[in-house]
């Protein structure tokens, strides 16, 4: 019975110390992603921790975020998982909102490039330009002049009462949109449905345009003559319009200088007729 006391701490003991060894031996042999980095410009909403993500899937993390070249530039160092690596030459990072209507939360979309480039290496260096950021709305709007944003709160101001005078037509037209659309569907699925005779009508117009332009070399320097006479009526349109509105009037003294003439030449005749023998 003694015995059997003596020993029961001593397995204790021997338990514990195999449990410490075992998380330690744990948190030791934990195997850490793989890292490299990328000097940017800008980097005021990329912190430590922050998720990198690869088709909507956590491949990584933000490690750490430590100001270069003097503070004008951030360096970030970043690390992924094994399930995301080797990254393929030409990748890009892309700084993402958490959502459509979430301004924080965000992350860093990876996108795998496609070029003929080299992989990134572990301890690798992005190139700046493949880190993106996306514009923030006070920077957009610290763009535009005082002028400007006086104008768009006057149009924002003036545009609700025109909406409003316009909701009848507005609505009418949005209710009789969808039928107009799926007229439009029809066409479009008629034409895509016979896209053998579509096909054949476009080559038969491009064989007849060939053979026209073989068989009338001179049908360009025709056409281009034609442009040249069109050109010359044009600038010559307001001297035809000018003859074209005198015409009248002259026409008509002309007609009663004829029916003068006419009257003249009778008597001439008989003057001569008289002077005949």
């Amino acid at each position: 019975m003694t015995r059997a006391r003596g020993t029961l701490p001593l397995l204790l003991t021997l338990g514990a110390c195999a449990a410490i060894a075992v998380v330690l031996l744990g948190a030791g042999g934990e195997e850490r992603g793989h890292r490299f980095s990328v000097v940017v410009g800008e980097a005021s909403n990329v912190v430590a921790g922050q998720a990198l993500r690869q088709s909507g899937s956590k491949v990584g993390r933000v490690v750490s975020v430590e100001p270069a070249a003097r503070g004008r530039d951030a360096r970030l160092e970043l690390e992924v998982d094994d399930a995301a690596w080797p990254l393929p030459g030409g990748t890009t990072l892309q700084l993402r909102w958490g959502g459509t209507a979430n301004f924080g939360n965000r992350y860093i979309a990876v996108r795998p490039g496609r070029g003929p480039g080299a992989a990134v290496r572990d301890g690798g260096v992005l190139p700046t330009s493949a880190f993106e950021t996306p514009v923030e709305f006070d920077e957009l709007l610290s763009r535009f002049p005082a002028a400007a944003r006086r104008d768009l709160q006057r149009l924002l101001a003036q545009g609700a009462p025109a909406m409003r005078s316009a909701r009848a037509g507005l609505r009418r037209t949005l209710d009789r949109g969808p039928a107009a659309l799926r007229e439009a569907h029809h066409v479009v699925a008629d034409i895509n449905a016979d896209q053998r005779a579509v096909r054949t009508l476009v080559r038969s117009a491009d064989a007849v345009l060939g053979a026209v332009d073989e068989a009338q070399p001179d049908l360009r320097r025709l056409l281009a003559g034609a442009g040249g006479t069109f050109d010359a009526l044009a600038d010559e349109a307001g001297g035809l319009q000018a003859a074209l509105a005198a015409a009248p009037g002259a026409l008509r003294r002309t007609r009663t200088t004829l029916a003068a003439a006419d009257e003249v030449l009778r008597r001439a005749r008989t003057v001569t007729a008289r002077l005949a023998p």
